[in-house]
């Protein structure tokens, strides 16, 4: 398995194993809130996630005396959708409190650290809840330090 394989499988692996409390809305409500409906979760419907860019940096493994440049890490996608309205508070709380890493491996011999950069939310309006969530997160896919 390569470094980009590895990425993706465990980015769509940590969003497919998530449980995503569901909303519910009030419709007959006038000016109706979000209520979090409790013990009801969903799984994503779709999960894809693709490599973005490069990050080309100074090289650290090499002991010359000439600048030389190297893959120092990627950034990547993760496009998670619903059938529903949810809730990404905990998801999101989650990767920031327990920094996703793949470890080395026979096949991969440098660890790689997975930082939450930013998300991209569209939620559709409340006349249309069944539209579902739709959220566009990014990431930074690093070696990490030796």
């Amino acid at each position: 398995m390569n470094y980009g394989d590895a990425i993706q499988n465990r980015l769509v692996t940590l969003a497919m194993a998530f449980s995503f409390p569901v909303y519910s809305h009030q419709p007959a409500a006038v000016g109706a809130k979000r209520c979090t409906v409790e013990g009801s979760c969903a799984k994503p419907s779709t999960v894809l996630a693709w490599q973005e860019s490069t990050i080309f940096g100074e090289a650290v493994n090499h002991r010359r005396t000439s600048d030389r440049r190297e893959v120092i890490g990627w950034t990547w996608r993760l496009d998670v959708r619903f059938n529903g309205v949810v809730s990404l508070e905990e998801f999101e709380k989650s990767l920031c409190d327990h920094l996703p890493r793949i470890p080395r491996s026979a096949t991969l011999d440098r660890q790689i650290d997975l930082l939450l950069e930013d998300a991209e939310y569209q939620t559709p309006v409340t006349q249309q809840p069944a539209q579902g969530t739709r959220v566009l997160y990014r990431f930074t896919a690093q070696f990490t330090p030796t």
